[in-house]
């Protein structure tokens, strides 16, 4: 497993990110030390809850609920939308977010607060890494994020076989009932944990979940489908009747993953790219 050292007062750092792609990112260590963090997604909420040393949680969305003693931390959205009032009440030291669900007018809504702002990008696994490195940097948690950067590495690099043509291909699938089935485009985060599985995420060009095209999944025609959720959502949809000429639903590889874990960028990243290679057999 390759270690990451940390200097105190480094100014560079060399990465080793994305499953095996390098890049070499100026990091800073803060001014003053941020001891009040307020986290506007579940997966940031995550990564401070269990690996940010220096700072406390002081502020969470309602859907925030991993581990479970963020249970006490109050609530600062409860919709999509975050409570600008008490945010500007509190006065935290920094706001990290999820750029992916705000719009970029309640991104200067923020701003307008005068409190420091830190999105948590995840486009990729290469992404998140680089932003886990530079949160990691501004909080003091040098050390706890590149372990844990490491075991995100440890589990892609035993999978992704390089100069592969292709792996299993694999749709990522959300059980609606039917009439209202999502699936991750190739762009997505979980996409992407697909390939660091060994896998060859099929499914729209797009970065985020979107409507299922049944015609289209049937002309992918998936190896394999990972259904967030419970062993029930993957039932439905392998006994979906629109679905049964597929090779993953005739093969019986429908699998199920916690929701929580597939669709959050947070602290079981490694945990679920290990899961879907173990529903490949890689």
């Amino acid at each position: 497993m390759r270690r990451f050292l940390w200097p105190a007062l480094a100014a560079l750092v060399f990465l080793a990110l994305g499953c095996g792609q390098s890049n070499v990112v100026k990091l800073k260590h803060p001014k003053k030390p941020y001891r009040a963090i307020v986290s506007l997604s579940p997966g940031a909420t995550e990564i401070i809850a269990l690996q940010v040393i220096s700072g406390k949680l002081v502020g969470r969305t309602a859907s925030c609920n991993y581990p479970v003693n963020v249970a006490q931390v109050p609530v600062v959205v409860k919709g999509t939308k975050p409570d600008y009032e008490e945010l500007a009440k509190m006065k935290p030291d920094l706001i990290v977010y999820d750029p992916l669900l705000f719009t970029d007018a309640d991104v200067e809504k923020l701003k307008e607060l005068g409190i420091d702002l830190f999105p948590l990008k995840a486009g990729s696994i290469k992404e998140f890494e680089e932003s886990l490195y530079k949160l990691g940097s501004l909080t003091l948690s040098e050390t706890n994020i590149s372990d844990y950067v490491d075991k995100i590495e440890a589990a892609c690099s035993h999978e992704s076989i390089a100069g592969r043509s292709s792996g299993p291909k694999v749709a990522v699938v959300m059980s609606g009932g039917g009439a209202e089935d999502m699936i991750a485009g190739v762009s997505s985060f979980q996409a992407d944990l697909v390939r660091g599985a060994g896998g060859d995420p099929v499914g729209p060009a797009a970065n985020k979940f979107v409507l299922l095209n049944v015609e289209a999944l049937i002309r992918d025609d998936p190896d394999a489908i990972v259904v967030p959720g419970s062993a029930k959502d993957a039932q439905a949809v392998a006994a979906d009747p629109r679905l049964q000429a597929l090779k993953a639903v005739r093969n019986r590889r429908v699998y199920h993953e916690d929701a929580d874990k597939i669709e959050r960028a947070g602290n079981r990243v490694d945990v679920t790219i290990s899961d879907i290679a173990g529903f490949l057999g890689r």
